[in-house]
């Protein structure tokens, strides 16, 4: 039987090694978090505040896409 949907909530699922698991719960448990939800919520707010995520990274892909294009009409 499928769970009961929560208002405002959506159900996300992905797949974890054994080990993964391990490590969520390790964690989980040393940041005194009650569920797996804040779990996932204290991660995801740790990762989108986080200074080492490449802000830049979408104008560089962007700009060797561009590279890429010329260079494939120069060659056409």
């Amino acid at each position: 039987m499928p769970r009961t949907k929560i208002p405002g909530t959506s159900r996300v699922e992905f797949n974890v090694s054994s080990e993964g698991l391990r490590r969520l719960n390790s964690l989980k448990k040393s940041l005194g978090l009650r569920n797996r939800d804040e779990l996932l919520e204290a991660l995801l707010y740790k990762v989108s505040g986080d200074e080492s995520i490449d802000l830049q990274f979408h104008n560089r892909i962007e700009h060797k896409i561009d590279w890429l294009v010329e260079k494939m009409d120069l060659l056409a």
